[in-house]
């Protein structure tokens, strides 16, 4: 396409995003994706779960990279370094915003489908594609809205908490006919959801600003999602830009009183306020409600929180077990904790106070997390290898030694940490894909934890 032409077609969806918010609605954020925040990218999945990454100020990826320009990078299933220069793992696309004050809100961005992909650990399915988070709790409860899938379906699903799927259930709540996606070509979608009077959710899909389902959530699975949360952008196995993400209040008119509106005056007889404290101090109110909102409420490598208050609070302390773990002085107020080896696996309280700027305080109510201990981290050099196969592990601390198969075959033991292995192959193994297994054991012998990953043997090594 000419470069006037394809200007042309997205100053078009530009436009007509535009037209499709409520008229008079307040942008409450927007991102055009097109600045990197360090080399060409925006972040990655590194910066959630290692220190010393690339952190976005306004998203949070559990899973892939975004680069420069909304792009996932070409869809892989390998752990990303700092920068994404070795590989993306955007097979699997995980994007949230970091904040989670989103509730009757309507989502618009631009999308253009590049090419499906599959690798060895996510074949191609279905459900492949672009779906938009919307009221996004945790990675147990949230809505989601499928704007593009691989088999054309639009659809609408609400996962509740407790099930097989990271810790959850999906339930599908409406879908409509086939809107297959067309590759190479820049689209306007969108979702919207909204609370109804009777308590139910709605949630609405667009394409191209004409509303293409609306699915009604009246308690299907578990209660209606009725609390704030994050939006965010999900993909599987999709090389795919996103654009010009924008996020409008569904309700201007509920949200802002009108032009010229001023409050009723008091009854009659009522003693008017004193103008300050009895020291002459101007009066100011206490802070506000304090929620503690965990990423997920089981966790193993790092138990990460964040926190939804009112603007008078200008500090937030955590604490785990009674013992503090973490300060935020500046909001969004989030904390990302890494548990000590002597935090033993079980379920332990939780909780923030937040401090107005006077020092007052207020407590949030006791969250209940549930540690699962850490394990096994298993990291090959590469998934695939010729001359020799190097795997890094990371182990709790009641791993004492890591014995290393291939095939079915023990291929090596290490008994001190960093637990690591470099093996040549032997002149026996055939090329392709074998199945490589991490086992762990206490200093009793006891096996206590295992890994499996697929390696691909490209031969021609020995």
């Amino acid at each position: 396409m000419a470069p006037h032409r394809l200007s042309l077609l997205l100053l078009a969806l530009a436009m007509l995003l535009c037209a499709a918010s409520p008229a008079g609605a307040a942008v409450l954020f927007s991102d055009s994706l097109a600045e990197p925040v360090e080399g060409n990218l925006v972040t990655n999945e590194y910066a959630h779960w290692s220190s010393g990454g690339v952190e976005s100020p306004d998203w949070d990826m559990t899973s892939g990279s975004l680069f420069a320009g909304g792009w996932t990078g070409v869809p892989d299933d390998c752990g990303p370094n700092r920068l994404s220069t070795n590989c993306t793992n955007s097979a699997v696309f995980r994007l949230n915003t970091k904040r989670f004050d989103f509730g009757d809100v309507r989502v618009d961005a631009l999308l253009r489908g590049n090419a499906w992909t599959s690798t060895g650990s996510t074949p191609e399915v279905g459900f492949d594609g672009i779906h938009l988070w919307l009221r996004y709790q945790d990675e147990e409860s949230l809505y989601y809205a499928s704007v593009a899938r691989r088999d054309g379906k639009v659809l609408v699903k609400k996962k509740c908490r407790g099930g097989s799927s990271n810790g959850g259930t999906y339930y599908e709540i409406g879908s409509s006919a086939v809107i297959p996606l067309p590759l190479g070509e820049w689209r306007a979608m969108g979702a919207s959801i909204d609370t109804a009077a009777d308590g139910s959710v709605v949630v609405e899909v667009f394409r191209d600003g004409v509303r293409v389902l609306r699915a009604v959530d009246a308690g299907e699975g578990c209660a209606p999602i009725t609390a704030p949360g994050a939006v965010g952008v999900r993909g599987d196995n999709l090389d795919f830009h996103v654009r010009d993400f924008r996020i409008s209040e569904l309700h201007p008119a509920a949200a802002r009183p009108p032009a010229g509106h001023a409050p009723a005056p008091p009854p009659a007889g009522t003693p008017a306020p004193a103008p300050g404290g009895g020291d002459g101090s101007q009066a100011v109110p206490p802070p506000a409600s304090v929620a503690l909102r965990p990423v997920s409420r089981r966790f193993r490598r790092a138990l990460r929180l964040r926190v939804s208050t009112g603007s008078r609070v200008s500090k937030v302390r955590f604490s785990l077990r009674g013992r503090r773990i973490g300060t935020d002085s500046r909001g969004p107020f989030t904390l990302r904790h890494t548990p000590t080896r002597k935090l033993r696996r079980g379920v332990h309280t939780l909780r923030a106070v937040g401090y107005d700027r006077r020092g007052r305080r207020v407590a949030s109510d006791a969250v209940r997390v549930r540690y699962l201990g850490r394990r096994l981290r298993v990291r090959p050099a590469s998934h695939r290898f010729r001359r020799a196969l190097r795997v890094n592990v990371r182990a709790s601390s009641r791993i004492e030694r890591v014995r290393f198969s291939l095939r079915g075959r023990r291929i090596r033991s290490d008994r001190r940490e960093p637990f690591r292995i470099r093996h040549r192959p032997s002149r026996s193994l055939d090329r392709g894909v074998h199945k490589l297994r991490v086992t762990g054991f206490d200093r009793r012998g006891r096996r206590v934890a295992g890994r499996s990953l697929r390696v691909r043997y490209l031969g021609g090594g020995r």
